[in-house]
């Protein structure tokens, strides 16, 4: 469950997030981790998930917008 509702990710939650999946974590367990919806995590996936979709990278939305335009 989340600790505060409506808090937004920061840097460091997106390098858990790498670093988890790195390891196998299930999503669940790296929402509960850092303590956001599973949905939050599935979402922040998806948005931030490579061009092949094998692979993900913590960024900023800043760097997404480049990359991605």
């Amino acid at each position: 469950m989340p600790v505060s509702k409506g808090r937004h990710l920061v840097m460091f939650d997106r390098r858990m997030i790498e670093d988890m999946l790195r390891d196998g974590e299930s999503v669940g367990a790296i929402a509960g981790k850092i303590g956001v919806s599973w949905a939050t995590v599935a979402r922040e996936i998806k948005r931030h998930r490579s061009t092949t979709g094998r692979t993900w990278t913590a960024r900023t939305y800043a760097s997404s917008a480049t990359a991605a335009g």
